[in-house]
């Protein structure tokens, strides 16, 4: 067990709330905290917390100073662990989130495990969480929206099993409040990799990984049966993968995304005659009906699906029209309660002999973003870019790749400002751009392994806008290796940063990427040996 000090003095006061809500952008988990006094607290949520209530944490109310404001504020700091969750499972490098507030202003937090005072280096309290000022706003906190808290626990320097975790905070007018949070620690697999397949040794691919609320969630098709199948991480445990839908037919390419509700959409190919789009809604541990929104006797392929504010689900595909050639990126959306729009729209035409594909979407608020690549007879293979608001018209095309070289397979993601990531092929090397306050700046290199043709890519951005890059390298023939690397916000790629993260010495392709509140980030990709069905393989990577 190893000691550490921490004495976090934090001057000024927090916007108050009522214990009922906790900032979405860091939680997830939904509870409801009310605190009707000043030192009973009663919590409505579900995780098993006890308040002197019904939920598993325990406070300890404790005058620790004494000053001539005492009387002006007789209430307990209000707080909340965002994370870990009620008995959660954790490994590795584990980020340890919450907040706390006060209307005299919280002047410390202190975090102990096991009793043992802990001192991590990377703790801040300070952390932006507007929805907890909004949500407490009676205290009139002049501190907000700075009123969380996140620190960094290496929980490889614990025994596995069992720990319980204590965050107080004190106020300046002498009052603090303690809550309680056991989880588990088991750090017992070394590698971190699982295969996640229905029938390991046949083929499995197209896999995609979503990190929602405290799950997470993969998706792939499970080429034994020809349908996409589902697993859930959740506390821990994997549950049994199931198919999305049992639909007999050739289905590929899912893709899966949280919505501002939780709920989680998937769009995915369907259909050997005619090829067909498909969308159906995971809600309440059951998938909704499905709903075809295209269908075509031409290719129709690699849908990407993104949900709006407003609840409006966005996708757009790959769609030919006479020949491989002859290919349009097509868009079509479904208000929240609404259908389908009848016609949809072409986010890009193409002149004849000309070729695109691979397209990818992501959204903040209202806008949507998506990139595609693009290849012309004359004018090369290059990376492009629109955007809409809404159910407007998209924007004229520009081209986001500013190098040299081949160009394809592109993927973007958006971060808290608004700023725009694009990860794509570029040759022998992995090529990234950014949109900063609206300005396209220029590509760079961002993976130090010069393999052949990377092949298949993925990003994804953190709470804290850090940039995560997952993607394919080959160093051989007969191999190829997944590599992650990463980014702080506002900083520079160090492609000498980069990792291997497969183990195997075969072909690993198809890389997938999800991020969650605590920016660990999520791996999935397909392996397998040169002419041997390959499996789906999930790994967990904490930068």
């Amino acid at each position: 067990m190893t000691t550490r000090w921490l004495s976090l003095v934090v001057v000024g006061a927090l916007l108050a709330l009522t214990l009922s809500c906790h900032d979405n952008g860091a939680s997830g988990d939904g509870d409801a905290n009310t605190d009707p006094d000043a030192d009973g607290d009663t919590n409505s949520d579900a995780n098993g917390d006890t308040n002197s209530d019904a939920n598993g944490d325990t406070n300890s109310d404790a005058d620790w100073d004494t000053d001539s404001d005492a009387d002006t504020d007789s209430e307990a700091p209000r707080q909340f662990i965002d994370f870990p969750e009620l008995n959660a499972q954790v490994s590795g490098q584990y980020r340890l989130v919450g907040w706390a507030t006060d209307a005299s202003g919280v002047s410390a937090v202190v975090l102990a495990l096991d009793t043992v005072i802990l001192a991590l280096a990377d703790f801040d309290y300070g952390k932006n969480r507007p929805g907890v000022c909004t949500d407490h706003a009676d205290l009139n906190d002049p501190n907000c929206p700075n009123v969380g808290w996140a620190g960094t626990l290496d929980t490889t320097e614990y025994a596995d099993g069992e720990h319980l975790l204590e965050v107080t905070a004190h106020d300046a007018s002498g009052n603090s409040e303690t809550l309680s949070r056991p989880f588990v620690i088991d750090n017992s697999n070394t590698d971190g990799i699982v295969n996640l397949s229905k029938m390991p040794g046949t083929p499995s691919v197209h896999a995609s990984v979503l990190a929602y609320s405290d799950k997470v969630m993969v998706t792939w098709r499970e080429e034994e049966f020809w349908d996409i199948y589902f697993t859930i991480l959740d506390n821990g445990a994997w549950s049994t993968p199931a198919p999305v839908f049992d639909t007999n037919k050739i289905s590929k390419n899912p893709h899966i995304v949280e919505g501002a509700d939780g709920a989680v959409h998937i769009t995915w190919g369907e259909g050997s005659v005619n090829r067909e789009i498909e969308h159906a809604v995971y809600r309440n541990a059951t998938w909704g009906s499905r709903a075809q929104i295209f269908s075509s006797p031409k290719n129709s392929n690699w849908a990407r699906v993104v949900v709006l504010d407003d609840g409006t689900a966005n996708i757009v595909w790959t769609s030919e029209q006479s020949a491989i050639d002859d290919q349009v990126i097509r868009n079509n959306w479904k208000p929240a309660g609404g259908s389908w729009d009848q016609d949809g729209l072409i986010v890009d035409r193409k002149d004849p002999e000309e070729s695109t594909g691979h397209a990818d979407i992501a959204a903040r608020g209202n806008m949507s973003y998506v990139v595609w690549r693009e290849d012309g007879p004359t004018t090369g293979m290059h990376i492009l870019f629109a955007e809409k608001q809404g159910n407007g018209v998209w924007s004229t095309p520009v081209k986001v790749d500013t190098g040299s070289g081949i160009n394809s397979y592109a993927r973007i993601a958006v971060d808290s400002q608004g700023d725009l990531h694009v990860l794509w092929e570029n040759g022998r090397r992995v090529g990234y751009n950014a949109r900063i306050n609206g300005a396209w700046g220029s590509q760079v290199q961002i993976n130090e392994v010069n393999g052949k043709h990377p092949n298949f890519l993925d990003i994804d951005v953190d709470p804290d806008d850090g940039v995560h890059a997952v993607y394919v390298v080959h160093p051989d023939d007969t191999r190829s290796d997944i590599y992650y690397n990463f980014k702080e916000a506002g900083g520079v790629w160090n492609r000498a940063d980069d990792v291997r993260v497969s183990t195997s010495s075969t072909l690993n392709q198809l890389p997938a990427i999800s991020v969650d509140d605590q920016g660990r980030a999520h791996l999935v990709w397909s392996s397998r040996a040169e002419g041997v069905p390959g499996d789906i393989f999930y790994k967990r990577v904490d930068p």
